[in-house]
């Protein structure tokens, strides 16, 4: 704000003269505190803002403040320069290896697996979340459950209501979708590389702790109906069913991965939860990301 007047202007120009005999110095400055990262911060809090250098003063309402509430205070206070707990206990991370075709590989202990070909050409990355799933795994009678979790994993979390959640990832000009195939299941996020930390927190949060709000799977439903009631008298439409149900027969691969309007209609919201919790556990999962992205911060 002080560049809009010629008192700013000057104000700083002597400033940074005054300190360090520089007209460019406020320059370099600001280039500096753009590269700082989160790690050079922290190590200058620990070099200096130490607890054994620290002095506080109070000033308290001598009519209201007790021997008894003083000593109350002095044990809550050393309660919280006690600090969090040592960094040793914390559980150690996988190793993180690369195969002959430059593809990072790690895999956690519980199962959950992580893929990544990083390429920094472009400040952009995209990632996707799968497990093996999706149509093949339903009945007849549970037609188009796995279609309805897919959408519902994005709308809404127990954090962060649909709509919430919306409008930040188009703040951000990001995406996260999940998605259903005949044979896997998972989300799918693409942004900018600086904005890839909050997508994945984001996306694991969709998985986490998914709300499957009511509303959210009732407009879901009549959606997909409405979808499936369009697509009736779409010739090509009809052929491909035809198609799909001659070569698959009975099998899942021989229906329409949306269910009928009659089972989507009859899916209830223990139906959803059901499905998720039976199928798509975390320690089954993988996440393949693309993109330039530190694999270390990831």
């Amino acid at each position: 704000y002080r560049q809009e007047t010629v008192q700013g202007l000057a104000h700083a120009i002597g400033y940074y003269v005054s300190s360090s005999g520089s007209m460019v110095r406020e320059a370099e400055y600001y280039e500096m505190l753009e590269a700082l990262t989160a790690s050079q911060v922290r190590e200058c809090c620990e070099k200096y803002l130490r607890n054994d250098e620290l002095f506080m003063v109070l000033v308290l309402p001598k009519s209201d403040f007790s021997e008894t509430a003083g000593e109350e205070l002095r044990r809550t206070l050393e309660g919280c320069l006690d600090g969090p707990p040592e960094r040793s206990n914390l559980v150690s991370l996988p190793a993180i290896t690369r195969n002959s075709d430059g593809i990072v590989e790690v895999d956690f202990p519980g199962g959950f697996r992580l893929r990544a070909l990083q390429d920094a050409s472009v400040p952009m990355t995209s990632a996707w979340i799968a497990w093996q799933g999706g149509v093949r795994l339903e009945a007849p009678e549970d037609a188009g459950c796995s279609y309805l979790l897919a959408n519902l994993l994005t709308k809404g979390t127990l954090e962060h209501g649909a709509k919430e959640l919306a409008r930040e990832l188009d703040r951000l000009a990001a995406n996260i979708d999940g998605f259903c195939g005949r044979s896997s299941l998972g989300l799918h996020f693409e942004g900018l590389s600086q904005d890839f930390e909050t997508l994945v927190e984001r996306s694991f949060e969709c998985l986490t702790q998914p709300s499957w709000d009511l509303s959210e799977l009732e407009e879901e439903k009549r959606i997909i109906c409405q979808d499936l009631i369009a697509e009736a008298d779409d010739l090509g439409q009809l052929t491909f069913r035809a198609f799909l149900k001659k070569i698959y027969g009975s099998h899942p691969y021989g229906r329409d991965s949306r269910g009928s309007r009659e089972s989507i209609m009859k899916i209830r919201r223990e139906d959803i939860e059901r499905c998720w919790h039976q199928n798509y556990g975390l320690d089954t999962a993988t996440l393949a990301v693309v993109g330039d992205v530190d694999i270390e911060a990831l």
